[in-house]
Parts: structure tokens; sequence; C-alpha cells
């Protein structure tokens, strides 16, 4: 199976019940929320877009949310979150952002020299590009949706 990442659009107050702790990630019942399941795209995304496994820089670095400052608990590989003005700002990078600017920052031979998860040998590059970027473009509608709902994210690996 491996490692997924999942979404989830989270209403404010909610959001902040789990960053204060009053609520964990694994309590939510995740069928009421919106949600999106990016497959094992996620590790090739933040690593596309940051150059870095974790900590990626605003507003890319909120595309795959992967910020030590702003983890949740959740085993066993944790759980992510952004405040909806976050959310905003990588939907209005990844709006700003041309096929041809992400295609041209793509870096395969990096990718396969880190062993970026889901990569294999043998991975073929404009194949690997095309399943990142399907998944990328459903990120951003999904990020495009919260906007206009106000909801924060939740970002999870299982």
């Amino acid at each position: 199976m491996g490692m997924t990442g999942k979404y989830l659009a989270v209403d404010s107050s909610e959001l902040e019940k789990l960053v204060q702790g009053q609520w964990k990630v694994d309590q939510l019942d995740v069928d009421q929320y919106p949600e999106l399941d990016i497959d094992k795209s996620w590790q090739g995304i933040h690593l596309w877009l940051c150059r870095d496994y974790f900590d990626g820089q605003p507003p890319q670095g909120y595309v795959v949310p992967m910020l030590k400052d702003q983890a949740l608990e959740l085993e066993p590989y944790g759980a992510y979150y952004l405040y909806p003005q976050q959310v905003q700002q990588a939907a209005e990078w990844l709006a700003a952002s041309t096929d041809e600017q992400l295609a041209s920052s793509y870096d395969f031979a990096s990718m396969m020299e880190q062993a970026v998860y889901p990569t294999i040998e043998g991975e073929d590059e404009q194949e690997f590009y095309d399943y990142l970027h399907a998944h990328l473009r459903d990120i951003q509608t999904f990020y495009q949706t919260a906007v206009t709902t106000g909801h924060g994210i939740v970002f999870y690996v299982f």
C-alpha cells in the first residue's frame, strides 16, 4: 500500500482545537470533512517545490505542508496544519505558477539521487513528472475550494 498523503479541509474553530491540543487528529471523523488523497506523490511534490524534505519556505512550503513548527501528533507519520491565510498564500502561488515554470524547476536526477519517495529504480522521468503534476493541480483545486470556504488544512500521511 505505501505511505499516502491526505488533506482535510477543516473549519477554523475546529483547526484551533487541534492546534491547542483540545482535539487529536485521530479523533476526527474524516468522513465529515472535504478531503483530497494525493496518493504517494507527497514527498516528491514537496521536494520538487522546496528542494528539502521538511520546512519548505512559504508559500511553496504550504503546498505539501511538512512544517515542524506546525506539526500535530498522529502515529506513525505525523500530521501538519495550515491556517486559512496560509492556504490562501499557497493557492495564490499555485494559481500564478505556470506549467512552464513548474517544469523548469523539476529536477528528476536529484530526486532519483536522493531516493525521494515513491521513486523506484528505472523510474521514467516524464511519467513521474506527469504523476506529480496531476496531483499538484489537484492540490491547487482543493486549496482554491478551501479558500472560498475559509477552511484551514490538515495534511497527514498514513
